[in-house]
């Protein structure tokens, strides 16, 4: 057969085979090959990483269950907390992995990425005006649960409203007034939180006491409020510490005024008030005690009667 230009140009222009361990591959074979391998360690990676996730989820898990025992949370509520912020982030840590892999697996196979990445991003700067709020929202929603600023239930004071949590989720709020009334408040807007049912509460019963009243007096009745209260059938587990008194706290023409302090569980702290103000009453009544003009004086006694 004569050699001819031609043919010798065609000769060049392939490749030469490539001899690997004893094996005549060719260059379009190594290719696939190398491809494959690639896609391969991609997808072996992508499996060590998931692995990895229920290391991070139970990074999160320790770390709310520690805020959750500070703050005395209970366990549903502390259940409902740690459970939401560990399938936020698995699912965002997951999602992660699989768009890296995916990202890997086009390349290899001839799809440049490089234009879907231009083109999400040019659509992500038309879209971002409108979802930056959304996605401050999620921030925001993933931070209050994981610091734990308050729970469905916890009476709250937010953006000016105050009400009782009725529903949260990453992206809202939703809050209840005492009359009724749903505020949906987005979670962004959030910027300063009074939580008055967080953990405990303190409940504080003062009573102003007239100048003439002895102040062994007003120990023993108000230490008497305390002993009431902690031998209260329905305040067993309800009272937290040992009611405490204070005083004398102020001075307002000449009455002293005592306070009575109880740390109760965050949710009866309505019911401790009453108990604690029926306490008071029959102490007063028992030391001959009672009010006159908002100010507790010694009652009169009856006059003797005449013979």
């Amino acid at each position: 057969m004569p050699v001819t230009l031609h043919s010798l140009l065609l000769a060049s222009a392939q490749p030469a085979p490539l001899h690997v361990l004893g094996v005549t591959v060719s260059p379009a074979a190594l290719t696939v090959l190398l491809g494959v391998a690639r896609v391969i360690v991609a997808l072996v990676v992508a499996m060590l990483a998931l692995r990895l996730v229920p290391l991070i989820e139970r990074f999160v898990m320790r770390r709310a269950t520690r805020r959750a025992a500070v703050f005395d949370e209970s366990q549903a509520e502390e259940q409902q907390r740690v459970e939401t912020l560990t399938r936020v982030t698995g699912s965002v840590a997951r999602a992660v992995i699989w768009l890296g892999t995916i990202a890997v697996v086009l390349g290899v196979i001839g799809i440049s990425v490089a234009p879907l990445l231009a083109g999400a991003g040019i659509a992500g700067v038309a879209v971002g005006f409108g979802a930056q709020s959304i996605v401050k929202d999620f921030f925001s929603g993933f931070f209050i649960l994981f610091e734990n600023q308050f729970s469905v239930g916890d009476t709250v004071t937010i953006a000016g409203i105050t009400g009782t949590v009725e529903q949260m989720t990453l992206r809202i709020t939703v809050l209840r007034d005492a009359g009724g009334t749903a505020y949906f408040i987005p979670n962004s807007n959030i910027s300063n939180v009074a939580n008055r049912t967080h953990g405990f509460n303190r409940v504080a019963i003062d009573a102003s006491f007239g100048p003439l009243v002895p102040e062994e007096k007003i120990l023993a009745v108000l230490q008497g409020v305390a002993a009431r209260l902690e031998a209260h059938d329905g305040m067993a587990g309800v009272i937290l510490e040992d009611p405490t008194v204070e005083g004398p706290i102020d001075v307002v023409g000449g009455a002293e005024t005592w306070r009575v302090v109880v740390k109760s569980a965050a949710d009866r702290s309505v019911e401790v008030k009453r108990a604690a103000l029926s306490a008071l009453r029959r102490e007063l009544a028992a030391a001959s005690l009672g009010y006159e003009a908002g100010v507790i004086v010694e009652r009169a006694k009856a006059p003797a009667a005449t013979p």
